[in-house]
C-alpha cells in the first residue's frame, strides 16, 4: 500500500513540474527590442497577465488547454503586429 501511495505521489508531482513548463511566458511573444513603455505592449502584457489568472480554477487537462489556448491567441496578435508594422 505504501508502495502505490508512493508511486502516486511522485506521478502527480510530475504532473505539476510537467504543467509548471507549460505556464506561458510573456517574454514569448514579445519581439526583441520592442520598447516595454509602448502602450501597446503595455497594454497586451495586462490582458495576458489577466488570461493567467482566469486559468487558475483549473487543474490537469483542462489548465494545460487553457495555456495553449492563451499562448496560440498570443502568437496571432504577434504576428499581426508584426505584419502592420512591416507595411
Amino acid at each position: 500500500m505504501k508502495k502505490i501511495l508512493s508511486i502516486l505521489t511522485v506521478l502527480l508531482l510530475s504532473m505539476n513540474a510537467i504543467l509548471a513548463d507549460d505556464i506561458p511566458q510573456w517574454s514569448e511573444f514579445t519581439p526583441a527590442g520592442v520598447n516595454a513603455n509602448d502602450a501597446y505592449w503595455t497594454q497586451r502584457k495586462a490582458k495576458f497577465e489577466q488570461s493567467l489568472n482566469q486559468c487558475k480554477p483549473y487543474k490537469g487537462k483542462d489548465l494545460k488547454a487553457c495555456y495553449t489556448q492563451i499562448r496560440e491567441a498570443e502568437k496571432t496578435k504577434t504576428q499581426s503586429w508584426k505584419f502592420r508594422n512591416q507595411h
